[in-house]
């Protein structure tokens, strides 16, 4: 299973440490990182990938390689201008901008986002842009299970 992981931590990052560390217990897979957007969509379009894991929160990019108009979101009458506040929006859900923006170019590669998210938007998220599972953290059970369902519904 080939498995493309964004994470703004990279190959150094908490997800992919724990993917290495439970290999054994988890469905064979080859593991490509990515640290922002550009670079996952230049590999998909290379080689696409069994399933693609998303990080929800970006701390550690640079402004510019994040997803998203950072500064026309600053100027909308929500953020009055301010690029700050606009931007720890931007990182805190950067995750759910790539499912968005990968289901609006119609890519639907199943996706698993590690995120804690309110039920009743779990719900509409994993509906509008399915094939998504979020995951509340690294738990080994929930993401065995859910590779195990992506590797099952592979074509």
């Amino acid at each position: 299973m080939l498995i493309y992981l964004v994470d703004d931590r990279g190959i150094e990052g908490e997800y992919a440490d724990f993917l290495y560390a439970h290999a054994q217990s988890l469905i064979a897979f080859e593991l490509e990182v990515f640290t922002h957007w550009t670079a996952l969509c230049q590999a998909i379009e290379q080689r696409k990938p069994d399933v693609i894991l998303a990080d929800m929160r970006f701390d550690m990019i640079p402004r510019e390689e994040l997803y998203g108009d950072i500064e026309g979101l600053a100027n909308t009458e929500r953020f009055c201008g301010n690029l700050a506040r606009a931007e720890a929006q931007v990182r805190g859900m950067q995750g759910l901008l790539i499912c968005r923006a990968l289901r609006e170019i119609k890519c639907h590669i199943p996706i698993i986002l590690f995120a804690s998210i309110e039920p009743a938007i779990e719900q509409q998220i994993t509906r509008t842009l399915a094939p998504l599972k979020v995951i509340k953290g690294l738990i080994l059970a929930d993401v065995r299970k859910a590779l195990r369902e992506i590797e099952m519904f592979k074509p």
